[in-house]
């Protein structure tokens, strides 16, 4: 899961150029045991589409400019929306076992190459990383995995009838280049200001991020 969830895409000015060096980057390559011949193009969306636009912060005391911002977005003026909160019937990311299942695999497979390799911050913040959501064995692992497969499952049926899904990128002002250096707490709210960034790539739907301005003069987005 963690290699799953630390590929990146291109960053681009125009949707155009995201979307060349996606296709590039989607060809195939005999070292990637895991591609498959997938088309680039998939189905056409009739327009306009409905957006959901989501309203579920999970407990985290978000600012209400990110919220204003999503709403601020040219796209939702123009094409019918919904609104997704709690009430919806979709799995929740902010719920789900998606840090514990993290946690479990950097403990197991990357703390100990950090331990040899990496300086005493490093080590640091994989300690942290490891022990922010709850502490979970092998069995509860399985059991984490299963449910991402329900989840990504039910997402997809949700996207079949929205297929656009706007959500904060974080919900709080971008952190400081070193903010998960600060201690477990900050390590904590980044996870936790970030789930739906970390959540995305846990279920892994095709993304991307869109600059919405600027929030304590540092760049904010849109997921």
């Amino acid at each position: 899961m963690s290699q799953l969830m630390s590929v990146q895409g291109a960053i681009c000015r125009e949707v155009r150029d995201v979307r060349l060096a996606t296709r590039v980057m989607a060809e195939g390559d005999a070292r990637d045991p895991w591609w498959v011949p997938v088309p680039f193009d998939g189905s056409r969306i009739e327009a306009p589409i409905t957006i959901a636009v989501t309203r579920e912060s999970y407990d985290y005391p978000i600012q209400r400019i990110f919220w204003l911002a999503l709403s601020a977005l040219p796209a939702i003026s123009v094409t019918p929306v919904i609104t997704w909160s709690r009430s919806r019937p979709l799995y929740p990311i902010g719920r789900s076992k998606l840090v514990p299942v993290l946690g479990h695999e950097l403990q197991t497979l990357l703390l100990p190459k950090a331990q040899e390799h990496g300086s005493q911050t490093i080590q640091d913040i994989f300690a942290h990383y490891t022990t922010i959501g709850d502490v979970i064995d092998a069995k509860d692992y399985r059991a984490g995995i299963a449910e991402r497969k329900a989840m990504t499952r039910e997402w997809n049926v949700f996207l079949d009838q929205y297929p656009l899904v706007l959500s904060p990128f974080l919900m709080r002002p971008t952190y400081p280049w070193d903010y998960d250096a600060r201690g477990f707490e900050a390590c904590a709210d980044l996870f936790r200001s970030a789930i739906y960034s970390t959540g995305v790539n846990y279920l892994s739907p095709p993304a991307g991020v869109v600059p919405i301005g600027l929030v304590d003069d540092l760049p904010a987005g849109s997921n």
